[in-house]
């Protein structure tokens, strides 16, 4: 299911909070701090010949494809 039409954190029970100025949640037990790199929306013609992007992209919906690079890792003890 899509969160577009709803509120999947509150829905999900998580608690957002801020680690160093990144988005985070209370629950988690490790966070990423990441600079982003690059960006790209995943295309239907990348796909491997043999993979069809309808078994996952019915409705044409696709992702974006981040590549960061980590800064920092915070674990919970």
């Amino acid at each position: 299911m899509s969160g577009r039409g709803r509120d999947k954190i509150a829905e999900a029970g998580l608690t957002p909070c801020a680690i160093e100025g990144s988005a985070a949640f209370e629950e988690a037990n490790t966070v990423l701090v990441c600079k982003k790199m690059y960006v790209d929306a995943i295309k239907p013609e990348n796909f491997c010949k043999d993979c069809d992007p309808d078994t996952w992209y019915k409705e044409k919906d696709y992702h974006v494809i981040y590549i960061a690079e980590i800064l920092k890792a915070f674990v919970k003890e």
